[in-house]
This record gives C-alpha cells, sequence and structure tokens, in this order.
C-alpha cells in the first residue's frame, strides 16, 4: 500500500487534549491541504538547493548568534 504525503499528513491522527469543533477542524485541514499543494508545486531543483544551502546557511547563523545574517552569506 502506497501513502502519499497529503494521505498521511490529512489522516495524521491529532493528539491535543481538547475536543475541536468541526468549523476549526475543516479551516485547518484547508490550510494543509494548500501548503501541500503548494509543497507538491514546488521543482525539486529547488528542493534540492535549499538543502544544498542548509548547513552553510545554519553555520552562518550560528556565527551571527541568531542575528541577521543574511548580508554575510
Amino acid at each position: 500500500m502506497v501513502i502519499t504525503v497529503r494521505d498521511y499528513l490529512l489522516n495524521f491522527p491529532r493528539k491535543t487534549g481538547k475536543k475541536e469543533d468541526s468549523k476549526n477542524c475543516c479551516a485547518r485541514s484547508a490550510k494543509l491541504v494548500a501548503a501541500i499543494d503548494v509543497w507538491d508545486s514546488l521543482e525539486q531543483s529547488v528542493i534540492d538547493n535549499a538543502i544544498d544551502q542548509w548547513r552553510s546557511r545554519l553555520r552562518v547563523c550560528v556565527r551571527a548568534k541568531g542575528g541577521h545574517f543574511e548580508q554575510s552569506l
């Protein structure tokens, strides 16, 4: 059985400890579906570039002690 990311996220059990009304649940589901649609539409090269840049960006962020660092890249 193949499970897509969309199926997993939409059906993932949420343990919030409080009862949700159907309006909030539907709004959350709509936002989740929209986010997944955007993710699905990304070109693989964009994802690959973000992954490749992650380590160097993290190093610069640590050097900047969490401050602004974009100008240092």
